[in-house]
């Protein structure tokens, strides 16, 4: 193996037994608490709100940075939702005849009034508020 890697006996003995060192053990802990996060979450958390939940939970202070490295070491992502529609298309309930047929040439004030109807939810109430605008024409 050392032959086709081009790698010396040596050194691969020498890595082999050597000590661990302290950031590569933080390391080796912070990846199974992102598997560990990313099962429980349902595969649903990015780098940035994986390191808000591990270091809310865990009293730690990873940085985004690290947590960037190993999630894309590991292969981990979030997987992106699709936005679900906050409205329904309502179809009008009465539409009144149109008898100025875009002829909005007046002989005198006040003949011809136009109206825009809007009606729109407000957040938090029950009730549809209309908005009105009147212009003569």
């Amino acid at each position: 193996m050392c032959k086709h890697l081009e790698v010396a006996r040596a050194a691969y003995y020498k890595w082999l037994h050597r000590e661990t060192p302290e950031d590569e053990m933080e390391n080796i802990k912070l990846a199974e608490l992102i598997k560990e996060y990313d099962e429980r979450f349902s595969h649903i958390l990015g780098y940035r709100r994986m390191t808000s939940w591990i270091n809310h939970f865990n009293q730690t202070k990873y940085s985004k940075n690290r947590v960037h490295r190993i999630m894309k070491k590991l292969g981990i992502h979030s997987v992106i939702r699709k936005k679900k529609k906050k409205y329904r298309n309502a179809n009008a309930d009465e539409t009144t005849q149109n008898i100025l047929q875009r002829d909005f040439y007046a002989t005198a004030p006040n003949q011809k009034w136009a109206t825009d109807v809007t009606e729109f939810k407000v957040p938090g109430k029950k009730e549809v508020v209309f908005k009105c605008h009147y212009r003569s024409v």
